[in-house]
């Protein structure tokens, strides 16, 4: 059942517990412009000046969606995380140079 059953200190005493902020938003900017600035060296300056931007606009849509599509009773699943920031991310990382007429 759904009973409070107890839990042998001996077993408990193998596992450590963490404690892990949400980093800032000021963070979570610097860590996703580093890596796309990073991707983007070979990359034309015309592209790599996109870095930022990207990245700006990144965190705001992070933010709203975050503010303003939260999970419902009905909704529980739709939650959007750093998982899909970085799946954003990622899909940019398989970018190539010479994919682009500069």
């Amino acid at each position: 059942g759904g009973g409070r059953n107890q839990v042998d200190p001996r077993f408990v005493s193998l596992f450590s517990v963490f404690n892990v902020t949400f980093p800032s938003e000021e963070s979570l900017f610097h860590i996703y412009f580093s890596l796309l600035d990073g991707h983007t060296k070979p990359f034309d300056k015309s592209i790599r000046d996109l870095c930022r931007p990207i990245t700006e606009a990144t965190m705001e849509l992070y933010k709203r969606i975050v503010r303003d599509l939260p999970p419902t009773p009905s909704k529980f699943h739709y939650i959007f995380n750093l998982r899909d920031l970085s799946r954003i991310y990622h899909g940019l990382f398989i970018t190539v140079p010479d994919r682009f007429d500069v």
